[in-house]
This record gives C-alpha cells, sequence and structure tokens, in this order.
C-alpha cells in the first residue's frame, strides 16, 4: 500500500529544504476544512436536534402547570386547555414563542442533515448550526419560563438562584463566542491555505467570499491573524 505525502515527509530528514514549510503545507486544512468535521458531528447534533423536538413537542401538549380537566362555566377556559394560559398569559405566551422557535429550528436542523445539505456548502452548514444553537437557546429558555411558571416567587428569586443563573448564561455566552472564533478561525485558515497555493477566491461560495473580503481588509489594515 502506498504512503501519503505526510508519512514520506515524516520519514525525510529534518535538514531537507524547506521541511517545515512543506510541512506545514501538508498539515495545514484544504479547501474543505471548514467541513471536514461537519459529516463526524452530524450524527452528534442529530441526536441533539431530535431531542430537542421531542422535548419541545412534549412541552407544547403538556404544559407546566398542566391542563384544566373541566369546563367552568363561570370563566373562559375549556377543558384541555392550558391552566397556565389562564392564570399567567403574558408568562405563557413568552413559553410558547420560545418552545415553538425551538421546535421549527429543530425540525429545520433535521431536514439539513438528513437531506445532507451542509455537505460541502456554507450556506446550509451556516443554517443547520445556526439553526440547531437557536433551538438550544430557545429550549433553554424554555425550560426556564416554565420553571417559573410553576415556582413560588420566594424561591424563584432567591440569592442562590440569581447566582446559577448568572453563570449558567456566562456559561452559555463563553461557549457560543468560542464556537464562533473556531468557525472563524477555520475559514480563515481555508483563505490561508488558498492563497498560499494560488488557488481561484472567487469560485468559492458567495458567503466565504464574503468572509475572504473581511480577512482581506483586516490584513491590509494592518490586523492581526486569527489562528
Amino acid at each position: 500500500m502506498g504512503k501519503t505525502a505526510l508519512q514520506i515527509l515524516n520519514e525525510s530528514p529534518l535538514t531537507t529544504i524547506n521541511y517545515l514549510e512543506m510541512k506545514m503545507l501538508i498539515t495545514n486544512v484544504s479547501d474543505l476544512s471548514i467541513f471536514q468535521l461537519i459529516p463526524e458531528m452530524s450524527n452528534t447534533v442529530m441526536v441533539v436536534v431530535i431531542l430537542i423536538a421531542t422535548m419541545a413537542f412534549q412541552t407544547a401538549t403538556n404544559p407546566a402547570g398542566g391542563v384544566w380537566n373541566v369546563d367552568d362555566p363561570r370563566s373562559s377556559h375549556k377543558a384541555g386547555e392550558a391552566v397556565m394560559a389562564t392564570t399567567q398569559p403574558d408568562q405563557y405566551t413568552n413559553l410558547i414563542f420560545a418552545n415553538t422557535t425551538a421546535f421549527i429550528c429543530s425540525i429545520t436542523a433535521i431536514y439539513i442533515f438528513t437531506a445532507r445539505m451542509h455537505i460541502n456548502h456554507l450556506f446550509f452548514m451556516t443554517a443547520s448550526w445556526i439553526a440547531t444553537i437557536a433551538a438550544l437557546v430557545s429550549i433553554m429558555f424554555t425550560y426556564y419560563t416554565s420553571v417559573k411558571m410553576i415556582t413560588p416567587d420566594e424561591i424563584m428569586h432567591s440569592p442562590r438562584n440569581k447566582i446559577l443563573e448568572c453563570v449558567m448564561m456566562e456559561l452559555y455566552g463563553f461557549g457560543m463566542l468560542y464556537m464562533c472564533v473556531i468557525f472563524v478561525s477555520k475559514l480563515h485558515q481555508s483563505w490561508e491555505s488558498k492563497r498560499r497555493r494560488q488557488l481561484d477566491l472567487a469560485a468559492d461560495a458567495f458567503p466565504r467570499r464574503v468572509f475572504y473580503w473581511i480577512f482581506q481588509q483586516l490584513e491590509k489594515r494592518g490586523g492581526l491573524p486569527i489562528v
């Protein structure tokens, strides 16, 4: 069986001319660098969005606080309607909005991943990840609203819960920021790799060319390279 270019290079002496430069070119991210990890992660993300869709559906059919068992002629509610829709209409509206957003975004991500439209297409890949992140944020808000609706105020607004909320929001914000940095870093590495090999950058999809233009402007202005 033949050897790869990297294996041949590793067997070469370190004194080989341009050894480090050749190794960087071989090991650097290729044109499809940003897509290489996506197929491997698709199954995991698919499980996540399916769980979110299931949770959203369950919340819609069995909302926090339950439903009315019988019609009440003295009130406007009927059997099967959510109790919180009558007792806390504003909170229930927020719950429905967040829950519907989580369900729609998760279904959108499922469709994109199932149809494999995200493979080698930056637009659909970005759309799938935005939908996944939006579904995660929405289901978190759904959970928070549900807990808030059924928890007494003196417990919900206790100092310990406030600290926990702040810590969770900071951790989630840091995670989102880290994902964005990794995403832009991969694009930057792909751009550098293409420039080094003098490939046609204009042949890429429009969203990628937008990022390439931003990188060029930052480079002209002396901005620090993204690593």
